[in-house]
């Protein structure tokens, strides 16, 4: 069951969402804690320019469900940068789940249909070892 509650708190989240929000799905790449991470996300607007961000990601050694909450700085009509927080659930390879506190910055820019992206986020908290995550992605 603990492995499952990640899953189901992802998915309670995504039952939640109001059927005329414009949500964005996206997949990301990247480094992990110095370790090759694959993911995806799911960008929720919430009020003016707050937006919901829950994520997971997976690498060889961990895996984390991100609950994160972002402020979008418009910097054009086809790009801006953002900065926010929230909580993560990390899950070592060899040990239990532990709670922690995200910080993060990103990058994105709209090209039609699709949204590329870049952030950095500094996971923290609890018995787990400080990490960052270097990540590239698409929405759309």
């Amino acid at each position: 069951m603990k492995k499952l509650l990640p899953f189901l708190l992802f998915a309670l989240v995504l039952l939640s969402i109001p059927a005329e929000a414009q949500v964005r799905w996206g997949v990301r790449g990247g480094l992990t804690d110095g370790n090759p991470m694959i993911g995806g996300d799911v960008l929720i607007p919430i009020a003016g320019n707050f937006m919901a961000n829950p994520s997971l990601e997976f690498t060889t050694e961990l895996f984390t469900a991100n609950a994160d909450v972002h402020y979008d700085i418009d910097i054009n009509a086809t790009s801006s940068f953002w900065v926010g927080a929230g909580l993560a659930f990390v899950n070592p390879e060899d040990g239990d789940y532990d709670g922690g506190v995200n910080l993060l910055g990103g990058y994105g820019m709209r090209r039609g249909r699709w949204y590329p992206y870049g952030q950095v986020r500094l996971t923290s908290g609890g018995d787990i070892d400080n990490f960052t995550s270097i990540h590239v992605g698409v929405r759309f």
